[in-house]
């Protein structure tokens, strides 16, 4: 026993410790690769909540208590000693107590949602953020509603309210009754109206009240703002690793049930763990190292799967979903990847596909690939033809076709061309051929102005009629267009697009093992030539084209791609990982990769804009579809907390797109109590405000784009503080602890030190006194003699 209260009380077991405790930190917070390496995968706060972080810690208390009570007598000249000990004590065991219980996460918190209300239905809720839907009523009396336009600073022009603003959400209601706009004011329920199509020139809507009489179009539909109230948050893998996995069944017959989670333990962070190379697209030759995490049901009684337990195979720290083309198969899928390459040495390889609209061109339309069925086919290639203009004016009889060569685009003075027998002219304003649209559908459209005695207003003519649309110079947000008015049924125009070929054009065809190259450079007619695979070709000046490969027939193949790690973004944080799970009983097709979401969104009613919401969805043996997806791990908080404003503060000029031009961002929340929503706080970055045992801040926000002017949602930042006052009081006791030890120490060896001298002066006075001879007595006659 003495021999282990010597050791803790030794001078060299404390710096020895100390040692160690400095180097382990060094490494945690100075070297992050190396508590990333795949042995470890743990973030900061797991490494310094790390056992050998702890003995370490606790090794150094007892060290310090031992030393404090065998060496430091508890006297007064001591007093500051032993404080400084007791407070680094005590703020050791209030970090215990704080690390231990330690909690964070976020919460995205919308601003508001409709509450929408139909006769003899239950009511239903839409998230109020731009482009979000939802369809009711069912097939006998169907509504469909979307979200058209949102301004959070919507300026109230009339009533007793004028002058204020508020957040202003706007309605599209379609309905077999007609169609209209309901706009909706947070706090104002008293101004909600309709808008409905104007008959007379001018902007297409105009309010019902003007047009109809009433406010509201359809009495019967009850549509109001209400909250957005969130009860969960979710942990972030900051702290720690907080994966989770999350489940439900899924029917076309009903709306989706709530998400059932199931944590994962044991998932990995920071590095690519693939169980078959094969699996995924790299850039360098992945190894095989897989994962067997397995992930049962946490929940019996709501887990649609309670009896099948999921296997995580593979993890990917940062990846895209990427769909290639691969030589061979029974699909007639024609495809060519090329190399490019420069003099300087610059190399690049793409992969073009015939029939697929977006990836058949490259280089901006610089180079295109095309398959022909015939020769004829391949002439025509090489035989420009103007695009032309198709106008006919039924009513007078009307039909030219003309040539299009200039634009007012190019030429502002460019006159129109008046339509006799008619109030109609027009002229080109532009062309846009092989346009894409989201539908992967090729269009060309050319931009025609038209000009009556009553208006003006511009036509796109697509090669598509069906595709053609007129626009004007006001907002409806109705319309496919934000600018789409009514055909104009009085002028029918049709365009033909021109065919020229592209710069450099690859042309497959007729046979399998037919390649052909056509060049076209300005001012001199195309020229062709085969290629064959494997063979360079000069096709400008220091630029050469090579085949690598050619089929016909391919197959699609879609897999995650590993992005290198010189080319990731650091923000992107954990929003591109993926892990990849096997199902049992989903059918030979038992593997699935799975995306990260940030939050498990509930549907795409609940969508909050840039948010990911691709859950995988999974048929089953049984005959039943389950949903899955990647996410993290959630707690529910003490109460629902609900947005009820979002004030963004600016530097001078205002936003400017940038989060250095913000001044502050600031949630207005309310928590739900048993009385009713409480009242606002206000919560920013650097004053959080408390609430049921966490502490909220502002962490995210929706920030502006070009079809939203944001502020619709928030991220609240969610935490806990347990120990914080205990470690407060620790640091308080050690630095009283020091202030005695510089301060009042010296004062009292001082006093000590003269209380010293002055004993030893009185004890020598004293000695002195004592050792001192005694005097000589006077002679007896003296006195005698001299009366005398």
């Amino acid at each position: 026993m003495k021999l282990l209260l010597d050791l803790f009380s030794s001078i060299w077991t404390g710096v020895v410790l100390l040692s160690l405790l400095f180097a382990y930190s060094a490494l945690g917070s100075a070297a992050p690769a190396f508590r990333q390496m795949r042995i470890f995968e743990m973030t900061e706060f797991e490494w310094f909540h790390f056992w050998p972080f702890n003995t370490l810690i606790a090794l150094i208390c007892l060290t310090m208590t031992v030393t404090t009570i065998r060496r430091i007598p508890l006297k007064p000249v001591n007093y500051g000693v032993w404080m400084i000990h007791t407070g680094i004590i005590t703020l050791a065991v209030g970090s215990v107590i704080y690390f231990s219980t330690k909690v964070e996460g976020d919460a995205p918190v919308v601003r508001r949602q409709v509450r929408i209300q139909l006769p003899g239905q239950a009511p239903a809720t839409l998230v109020a953020m731009p482009g979000n839907s939802i369809e009711l009523g069912g097939p006998e009396n169907p509504y469909r509603f979307r979200i058209a336009s949102i301004d959070p600073d919507w300026e109230i022009l009339s009533g007793e309210d004028r002058g204020k603003r508020a957040y202003s959400v706007s309605v599209l209601v379609q309905s077999t009754e007609g169609i209209f706009i309901r706009q909706l004011l947070a706090g104002y329920p008293q101004y909600t109206e309709d808008l409905v199509r104007s008959t007379e020139p001018g902007p297409p809507w105009t309010r019902a009240k003007k047009a109809l009489g009433e406010p509201l179009v359809d009495q019967g539909l009850e549509l109001s703002l209400v909250y957005g109230p969130q009860e969960w948050f979710y942990l972030s893998n900051d702290i720690s690793k907080n994966w989770a996995l999350y489940l439900r069944e899924f029917s076309e017959a009903g709306p989706p049930g709530p998400w059932v989670e199931r944590p994962i333990e044991g998932l990995p962070l920071y590095n690519d763990y693939v169980a078959d190379p094969a699996d995924v697209w790299s850039t360098s030759p992945e190894r095989a190292r897989p994962l067997h995490v397995e992930v049962p049901a946490a929940n019996a009684t709501d887990d649609p799967l309670a009896d099948v337990t999921i296997d995580v195979k593979s993890y990917l720290r940062y990846a895209v979903m990427e769909t290639r083309r691969q030589i061979g198969g029974e699909r007639f899928d024609p495809v060519v990847q090329v190399k490019l390459g420069t003099a300087k040495g610059h190399v690049e390889e793409l992969q073009l596909v015939a029939l697929d609209p977006r990836r058949r061109r490259a280089q901006g339309g610089w180079l295109v690939y095309e398959w022909v069925d015939s020769d004829q086919a391949f002439e025509k290639l090489l035989e420009p033809q103007e695009p032309t203009l198709r106008v006919r004016v039924p009513p007078a009889s009307v039909d030219i076709e003309v040539p299009i060569r200039t634009l007012s685009r190019d030429d502002p003075d460019l006159p129109f061309e008046t339509i006799e027998g008619t109030g109609y002219s027009w002229r080109v304003q532009n062309r846009h051929d092989g346009l894409v649209l989201p539908t992967g559908e090729v269009i060309s459209v050319a931009v025609i102005q038209i000009r009556t005695p009553d208006r003006s207003f511009t036509r796109w003519v697509s090669d598509d009629p069906t595709k053609t649309r007129d626009l004007a110079d006001v907002s409806d947000p109705a319309a496919e267009h934000p600018d789409a008015v009514e055909l104009d049924t009085g002028i029918v125009m049709e365009y033909s697009p021109g065919v020229r070929p592209a710069p450099v054009t690859i042309v497959g065809g007729p046979t399998e093992d037919d390649l052909r190259l056509i060049v076209a450079s300005f001012g001199e007619p195309p020229r062709s030539q085969t290629i064959a695979v494997g063979e360079s070709v000069s096709i400008a000046s220091q630029i050469t084209l090579t085949v690598l490969r050619h089929a016909a027939h391919t197959s699609v193949v879609t897999r995650p791609m590993i992005v290198p790690r010189n080319q990731r973004n650091r923000d992107a944080r954990a929003r591109l990982s993926m892990i990849q799970v096997e199902l049992p009983g989903a059918g030979e097709s038992r593997s699935h990769w799975l995306e990260y979401h940030d939050w498990p969104i509930l549907d795409s009613t609940h969508s909050l804009g840039r948010v990911v919401y691709r859950p995988l969805r999974v048929a089953l043996d049984d005959g039943r579809t389950v949903e899955l997806m990647f996410s993290r791990r959630r707690l529910r908080l003490p109460s629902p907390v609900a947005l009820d404003d979002f004030v963004m503060e600016t530097h001078v000029g205002g936003y400017t797109g940038q989060n250095l031009s913000i001044l502050n961002w600031t949630s207005h929340i309310r928590f739900q109590t048993d009385d009713g929503w409480c009242e606002p706080l206000a919560v920013s970055v650097n004053d959080p405000k408390a609430f049921g045992g966490l502490w909220y801040f502002q962490a995210q926000w929706d920030p502006p784009s070009e079809s939203s002017a944001g502020r619709n949602f928030t991220v609240l930042g969610v935490g806990s503080r347990h120990g914080v006052h205990v470690m407060l009081i620790g640091c308080c006791v050690a630095v009283a602890g020091m202030i005695w030890a510089f301060y009042v120490k010296p004062v009292l060896k001082r006093r000590c030190h003269q209380a010293g001298n002055t004993a030893v002066a009185l004890g020598h006075r004293r000695t002195a006194l004592r050792t001192a001879p005694a005097p000589e007595p006077a002679p007896v006659g003296a006195g005698e003699e001299g009366w005398s």
